[in-house]
């Protein structure tokens, strides 16, 4: 009996809409504000507005939320992601934070502050190599993504 070798072509993988981006040391704190999708009247006026702390394994991370358009924005929900050479970091054992806002009313500004711990390692990590921190804004009408350039 003569083995048959069957040959298959590997299915490539759809691209992704939003890459991520990798970490590199950066030299200013420059934030990049970027709407994802929705035309119904919310914007959001986005910004990370600093990182503090001296201890490896944790740091605060401040942000700042306003309604900046002509409607309510409802169900809003604040998404906190890091990463450092191309890997997502664990943040307090999840792979993001978030926190829920409900509405925001148009004008109406919320601070966002969420307190990460990571590991010995990936806090090594973004010691030598510097993180890019991601908060995505969504609400049913709207989502927003605004990037830092994190280098301690």
């Amino acid at each position: 009996m003569t083995p048959t070798i069957i040959i298959v072509q590997p299915t490539p993988l759809p691209s992704l809409t939003s890459p991520v981006p990798a970490a590199k040391p950066a030299t200013s704190t420059a934030q990049t504000v970027t709407p994802v999708s929705g035309n119904s009247g919310v914007t959001f006026s986005a910004a990370i507005t600093g990182i503090s702390g001296t201890d490896l394994t944790s740091r605060a991370i401040n942000a700042q939320l306003t309604n900046t358009g002509t409607a309510d924005a409802h169900n809003v929900l604040a998404r906190v992601d890091v990463i450092s050479q191309g890997s997502q970091i664990r943040l307090n054992g999840q792979n993001y934070l978030t926190q829920s806002f409900g509405t925001l009313k148009t004008g109406s500004t919320v601070a966002i502050q969420e307190t990460i711990s990571v590991s010995i390692t990936e806090g090594l990590k973004i010691l030598q190599n510097g993180a890019v921190v991601i908060l995505t804004i969504s609400s049913d009408e709207k989502t927003q993504t605004v990037s830092y350039n994190y280098q301690p």
